[in-house]
C-alpha cells in the first residue's frame, strides 16, 4: 500500500464485508483521504503565511518612508523564505526530526479517532457511493492543490520582481515592493 496515513488500515479490517472491487474502491478512497488532507495542511500553512504577510504590511504602515522600507525587505525575504523552506523539505535536521516525532506520538490518539469516524462513516457505503464520493474527493484535491500553487506561484513572482526592483533607486524600489506585496495579499484565486 506504500505510504500509510491516518486513515491506512481500515481497509483491511473491513476488506472481508465485499468482494474483491470493494477494497480497491476502499483503498482508492483512503488513498484521497489521505492526499487531502496533506494538501489541505500545506494549503493552510501557506495561507497563514499570506495572512501574516497582510498584518505586516497593515502594521507597517505606521512607520516613516525609510523604516518602512526596511521592513517591505523583511516581509519578502521572510514570506520567500518560508516557500524555499517548505520546497526543500528542511525539516529533517535531527532536531526538527525529534521534533516532528513527538508531534506523531502526540497526535496518536487523534488519528485513532479519525480511523473509527472513517470506519463508521463509509462501513455501510456501497461501492457506487463510495465511487461517487471518491469523484468529490478527487475534485476537492484538485481545488486544493490549484489553490496551493496560486500562491506558491504568486510569492515567486515576488522574489522574482524584488530580485528585478535591486537595481532601481530607492524610492522607485519602495513604491515597487509596497505593490508587489499588496498584489500577493490581494489575488482573489487564493
Amino acid at each position: 500500500m506504500g505510504k500509510k496515513g491516518k486513515l491506512a488500515g481500515w481497509i483491511t479490517r473491513n476488506s472481508n464485508n465485499g468482494e474483491g472491487s470493494s477494497t480497491g474502491v476502499r483503498k482508492e478512497n483512503e488513498q484521497l483521504c489521505n492526499d487531502l488532507d496533506a494538501a489541505q495542511q500545506e494549503y493552510k500553512k501557506f495561507r497563514i503565511l499570506i495572512e501574516q504577510l497582510h498584518l505586516e504590511y497593515v502594521e507597517s504602515k505606521e512607520y516613516e518612508l525609510f523604516r518602512r522600507y526596511g521592513k517591505l525587505k523583511g516581509m519578502i525575504k521572510r514570506t520567500v523564505n518560508h516557500l524555499r523552506l517548505a520546497e526543500s523539505g528542511d525539516a529533517g535536521t535531527s532536531v526538527g526530526a525529534g521534533l516532528m516525532q513527538i508531534c506523531r506520538e502526540f497526535t496518536r490518539p487523534k488519528e485513532i479517532v479519525a480511523v473509527k469516524k472513517m470506519e463508521e462513516k463509509y462501513k455501510d457505503l456501497s461501492d457506487e457511493d463510495l465511487a461517487q464520493k471518491n469523484t468529490q474527493l478527487q475534485e476537492e484535491l484538485n481545488n486544493i492543490k490549484r489553490r496551493t500553487s496560486i500562491i506558491k506561484d504568486s510569492i515567486q513572482e515576488m522574489d522574482d520582481r524584488y530580485e528585478t526592483s535591486k537595481r532601481y533607486v530607492a524610492f522607485q524600489r519602495y513604491r515597487l515592493m509596497k505593490s508587489m506585496i499588496k498584489e500577493v495579499v490581494n489575488n482573489k484565486y487564493m
